[in-house]
């Protein structure tokens, strides 16, 4: 059977989706993803002032603001992820204060001073297992879907093998694939401590403890069996500074595998994989 290959802009990046359908079921799939990624972004784009998050933020301090059933998810999960990861994941990390996100399931969200929500080291991994729903609710055998290079589902095994050949790209080689798995039914969330902007290199994920950027180059990559979790333990890797809470972290996502790489320079100078098979005793 042809494969399908659309593309849709959304969250300022691009969602590459691949099936293996017929035309009519790929229709009806791609009209449901479309309109789902795209009522998950009017809710947690914070850069958009019309969206929920948007409203969150600028929100009176000291009382608490009601929230849409989708965003009190989020945040649960969110609030579950930071306990993982030793609080190295953080949507409010930004913050003076630490622990300022509060969420009560029938008064929504507790707005304290001082509070900004950040839902971007997260939404696209929960757009991610929305959108593997959709995929389990329509018993689809295969599926590809990539967010931004950075967040991929491998959904079912390949059409024509045992499983989905995806690597983990060098940051400042990208033809080199530092990390080659073989996913099945499975994530590959990747995280590095650079951005390209402009042809410049800007480091953007912050320590939640020191609450200074992380200025070493480091890039992680997560296999987990959820996409938001993924994520969230990709950018946790690269936040803890040393093995010892990187093997602490993992301990608490026994179902997930990593590679962190750490750089001087452009030059990879260390490169540890962590595993379901390794004991994490610290």
């Amino acid at each position: 059977m042809k494969p399908v290959h659309a593309v849709f802009d959304v969250m300022f990046t691009r969602m590459d989706v691949l099936l293996f359908e017929e035309q009519a079921k790929t229709e009806l799939l791609l009209d449901e993803i479309k309109k789902e990624i795209y009522v998950l972004e009017k809710l947690f784009n914070r850069f958009d002032p019309e969206s929920e998050l948007s409203g969150i933020n600028r929100a009176e301090t000291q009382r608490w603001v009601p929230i849409s059933d989708r965003m009190k998810d989020i945040l649960e999960l969110s609030l579950s992820m930071r306990e993982k990861t030793l609080g190295y994941f953080d949507v409010a990390c930004d913050n003076s204060v630490r622990d300022s996100l509060s969420v009560d399931h029938r008064k929504g969200i507790l707005k304290k001073e001082n509070l900004l929500i950040d839902l971007g080291g997260i939404a696209k991994g929960y757009s991610l297992d929305s959108i593997e729903d959709i995929l389990r609710k329509h018993s689809v055998g295969s599926a590809f879907v990539s967010f931004g290079e950075s967040s991929v589902l491998a959904w079912g095994t390949h059409p024509y093998g045992d499983y989905w050949p995806v690597g983990a790209k060098d940051f400042f080689s990208p033809e080199q694939v530092i990390w080659p798995c073989r996913l099945r039914g499975q994530y590959l969330s990747g995280s590095s401590t650079l951005q390209r902007r402009d042809r410049k290199y800007k480091a953007h994920i912050v320590n939640p403890f020191s609450r200074t950027a992380i200025s070493e180059h480091r890039i992680s990559s997560v296999v987990t069996i959820g996409g938001a979790e993924g994520e969230a333990l990709s950018t946790a890797l690269i936040a803890a500074d040393t093995e010892i809470e990187r093997k602490r972290i993992m301990a608490n996502f026994p179902e997930a595998e990593s590679c962190v790489c750490i750089y001087q320079g452009e030059q990879m100078i260390e490169k540890v994989i962590y595993g379901k098979q390794e004991s994490f005793e610290a």
